[in-house]
């Protein structure tokens, strides 16, 4: 069965505890999302680490360069995951997975932005990622819409060998669409955070993943 990660991408500190406190239940990762790194710094994943010390966190850092010093300020704040962008040299990469391996720790490349998915992750798999995230993101959805999400799927399970995770405003209706792919995590932010009920929104999201 695939994790749920819940996206906690806010500007309130508050108010992102607040929906992390509510869903935790449900949650197998917690990000800190980038809108809230940047607005609260990386005191944003400390006080997560502090709240939730059961739960694996990820700090959505999208780094594009000083991989290494980077991967070594979320890790040193309390996060299991980091992420680079994979448009990133392969130098900052590779300075991030060697960070992460040092502590016993993990980066996921983002392929946010990446015209040819399959490719670029191809060309990055050998530097050493823990995974990659198929990401189809919020100006993206609106310009174009989600369907790219979809398609690149069955070309991208049968070709990379490293794991990979989903986001791009995924609800559970979107669940059958995804889940013959064998995706290791779903990424769902606005489906869970907008909800009147948190809590409900991702008991919902994970049976469906179930």
């Amino acid at each position: 069965m695939a994790l749920l990660q819940l996206a906690l991408d806010f500007l309130e500190l508050k108010e992102a505890l607040r929906v992390a406190r509510e869903a935790s239940e449900w949650v197998d990762v917690l990000e800190a999302g980038t809108p809230l790194i940047k607005a609260q710094g990386m005191e944003a994943v400390r006080r997560l680490r502090a709240q939730f010390p059961e739960k694996a966190l990820l700090a959505d850092m999208k780094c594009m360069d000083a991989g290494g010093l980077e991967a070594r300020l979320a890790f040193e704040a309390g996060a299991d995951w980091m992420t680079v962008c994979a448009q990133a040299s392969g130098a900052t990469v590779e300075g991030a997975v060697a960070e992460a391996r040092q502590r016993g720790r993990r980066v996921m490349v983002d392929l946010i932005g990446c015209r040819h998915w399959v490719e670029r992750a191809r060309e990055l798999e050998p530097l050493g990622p823990h995974m990659f995230l198929i990401h189809v993101g919020l100006d993206e959805q609106k310009a174009l819409g989600r369907e790219r999400l979809f398609e690149a799927l069955e070309e991208f399970s049968r070709t990379i060998g490293v794991p990979f995770a989903l986001a791009g405003g995924l609800g559970p209706a979107d669940v059958p669409r995804v889940k013959p792919y064998g995706p290791r995590v779903v990424v769902v932010g606005g489906y869970i955070c907008r909800a009147a009920e948190p809590a409900e929104a991702a008991r919902r999201m994970k049976e469906a993943l179930a």
